[in-house]
């Protein structure tokens, strides 16, 4: 056990491995150790400790009292014995391997979704963070808020999580008792209030939730000076003549079930934010009755995108759209049959029909700009979804032009996941579009800018999910700026967040970028497995988006093997799904590969090798029209190579040093394509 061990949830509490209470003597000498507890292991300039602790002290009076609270801390951790948990030079801090706090251990059981985990975690937090250390010094109490507030809603989340269990489980008991901490936290939770009120109702005892409801208007009166909200006094007023129905009783475990799921998806937890709106959806009666049944039912469904997308769930999704949009147009509510609309783009961007999702978008966005509903995230993720559209048709002007209006007004502390495109954080998604957009018209280094900016806004934010996704933009311009290597770490990072402490996947992450950077990456093996069984996983009927990807990339790796025929197949239907789908970006790449393939199966007969030409103009005229620099360049240096075969020296020059130039703009390195058109690669099966 750790020879020190820390309580700072509740007031400061220091005691000795085996149980010994280890008083701090001086106020500013436990606020120092708790500062320090909160980052074991991180070194702490002395300069920022004292702008903490004696911001307004005189600076050479300031250095000497760190230095006499440190010999004092020092001190009165003497008892100890052992190792020196305080580490102390330019910069200070403790040493991780010699203390134990609470803090540390409850943030890591309330991140659990195990029942008992949750319970130990809820027990842990005995009070506010640090209660009683006040009055230390401005800086120091700014932090101190911030922290008291974070932990505060961390709990909060942990009881409302119980609360629901405890609920589900018709354990009124443990639900009353749970009901009563939260308020103990947050007194003006109107919420926890009518549940307590119903909870009493149903045990017999009228007088308690009548005292409750009086409780609670006295308190709002007292700290807001307001009445209670409608609900709560209709909810009173019912209490005085009779006891509330089942439908109060439902609503109430609707809301406790979709703040569960709210929970698991902030956690990336979707399979379990699936249950628990699946658990909402049960305590709405079928079919619903009356427009508040109605409404819970359409709100509970259109919470479902954030849950099913990153499983890869769009026919789901779908249905539960379906039904959602039924309710809406049964209410006459035009605000939630836009909401309707807006999701739907989401299934047709995977499911293969950007087209579609575009012209739905623009629609969108046109009723928004006239007003037809005053909610600014409508028209924001609406927007998000048509830069995504717009990217996948390989509009990649129009597409930059959208996504970097939005990350102007979704600024960078904008940190909500509410309506979040398929559950990523939309200040995250735009930016990560933006850098995709980017990066397919060749201006790398504005592109790499925003996927980084979208990477620290994802951590800032510590959702997995997010993270994954941001990495994933940033490795995909590495990627095509001819930097495998980089690719691979940032991909390997987002693999692993998909993969939770069990190894079961926690939301699908597409396989064929990823497997294309390991190929070229030095992790050869892994990553054909990868497009491999991307390719072979990935229909028309199951994400038909990233399928025509998927092909793309294996018959850019089956040319590497020298397996033409096989790559001359894939691109063939790689430009086949393009164009089905309209991807015009898409149909100039396959159109690149099927050039490739060509000139590799018949460079040795002129009609083979013109055709391979003729194929090779087709997408070079493509990939200009829309902007695509780095496509331009490499079917440049495809014709350069098919020239120089025929014999037409003067062509093959004249594209070549085209293909030179452009890619020195570019700062493309030398055969940036990941399939170069005449040489075989190193790259074998079974390597």
């Amino acid at each position: 056990m750790p020879p020190l061990h820390l309580a700072l949830l509740g007031p400061f509490v220091a005691h000795a491995g085996d149980g010994r209470a280890i008083p701090i003597r001086r106020r500013k000498a436990r606020a120092l150790l708790a500062y320090l507890a909160m980052r074991p292991g991180e070194s702490q300039p002395r300069e920022k400790l004292i702008g903490l602790l004696w911001g307004d002290a005189d600076p050479g009076r300031a250095r000497h009292s760190l230095r006499q609270t440190l010999t004092v801390l020092r001190r009165d951790l003497a008892s100890l014995h052992g190792r020196e948990p305080l580490l102390a030079g330019d910069a200070v801090c403790l040493d991780p391997r010699v203390i134990r706090v609470d803090v540390t251990e409850f943030e890591l059981l309330s991140a659990s979704a195990e029942t008992g985990r949750l319970e130990q975690a809820a027990a842990m937090y005995r009070g506010d963070f640090l209660e009683g250390l006040d009055a230390v010094g401005e800086p120091f109490e700014a932090w101190l808020a911030a922290e008291r507030a974070r932990l505060r809603a961390r709990v909060v989340h942990v009881l409302d999580r119980l609360l629901a269990l405890r609920m589900g489980a018709g354990a009124t008991g443990a639900a009353t008792d749970i009901a009563l901490r939260l308020l103990a936290i947050d007194p003006l939770r109107e919420d926890a209030h009518r549940l307590l009120m119903r909870l009493h109702v149903q045990g017999g005892r009228r007088a308690a939730a009548i005292g409750q409801y009086r409780t609670c208007a006295a308190i709002l009166r007292e700290e807001l000076d307001v009445l209670p909200e409608d609900e709560t006094t209709e909810l009173y007023r019912r209490i005085l003549g009779r006891s509330p129905g089942r439908e109060d009783a439902g609503r109430e475990a609707v809301r406790l079930h979709c703040q569960a799921a709210d929970g698991a998806i902030l956690r990336s937890a979707f399979p379990e934010a699936v249950a628990c709106l699946d658990r909402a959806l049960g305590a709405i009666e079928h079919p619903p009755s009356g427009g508040g049944q109605l409404r819970s039912a359409v709100d509970v469904r259109l919470g479902f995108e954030r849950a099913l997308m990153p499983l890869g769930e769009v026919d789901r999704l779908r249905q539960h759209l379906e039904q959602a949009r039924t309710g809406a147009l049964t209410l006459g509510d035009r605000r939630r049959l836009e909401w309707v609309t807006v999701q739907q783009m989401s299934c047709d961007l995977w499911s293969g029909n950007a087209e579609a999702a575009a012209a739905t978008g623009e629609r969108v966005m046109e009723r928004q700009n006239r007003g037809a509903t005053d909610e600014e995230s409508l028209r924001y993720a609406a927007a998000c979804r048509l830069v995504q559209a717009y990217y996948y048709l390989g509009d990649f002007r129009r597409g930059a032009e959208i996504a970097g209006g939005l990350a102007a007004a979704r600024s960078a502390g904008d940190l909500s996941l509410i309506r979040g495109p398929q559950g990523v954080l939309p200040a995250v998604h735009c930016r990560v579009y933006l850098a995709l957009c980017l990066t397919a018209l060749g201006h790398f280094a504005s592109a790499r800018a925003s996927a980084l900016e979208a990477v620290v806004l994802a951590e800032r934010a510590a959702h997995e999910w997010t993270l994954a996704f941001a990495r994933c933009g940033l490795g995909t311009n590495d990627l095509q700026q001819g930097r495998p290597r980089e690719a691979s770490a940032s991909f390997a990072m987002a693999q692993a967040l998909e993969r939770g402490d069990d190894g079961v996947p926690r939301f699908v992450l597409l396989g064929a970028p990823i497997g294309s950077a390991y190929a070229l990456g030095g992790r050869r093996a892994e990553g054909v497995a990868l497009v491999e069984n991307a390719a072979r996983t990935l229909t028309l009927d199951r994400l038909g988006t990233f399928r025509q990807r998927s092909l793309a990339s294996l018959a850019r790796l089956r040319l590497r093997q020298g397996r033409i025929e096989e790559a001359h197949a894939h691109a063939e239907e790689a430009l086949r799904l393009a164009r089905v789908q309209r991807g015009r970006a898409g149909e100039a790449w396959a159109l690149h590969l099927l050039a490739e393939t060509l000139g590799r199966m018949d460079a040795r007969e002129a009609t083979g090798r013109a055709r391979a030409v003729s194929v090779c103009l087709d997408a070079l005229a493509r990939a200009a029209a829309l902007g695509m620099r780095p496509l331009v360049a490499r079917c440049q240096e495809t014709l350069g190579e098919l020239w120089e075969r025929a014999g037409d020296v003067d062509r093959a020059l004249t594209a070549r040093v085209a293909a030179a130039k452009l890619c020195r703009e570019l700062g493309l390195p030398a055969r940036a394509s990941a399939s170069p058109p005449i040489r075989i690669s190193s790259l074998r099966d079974g390597d």
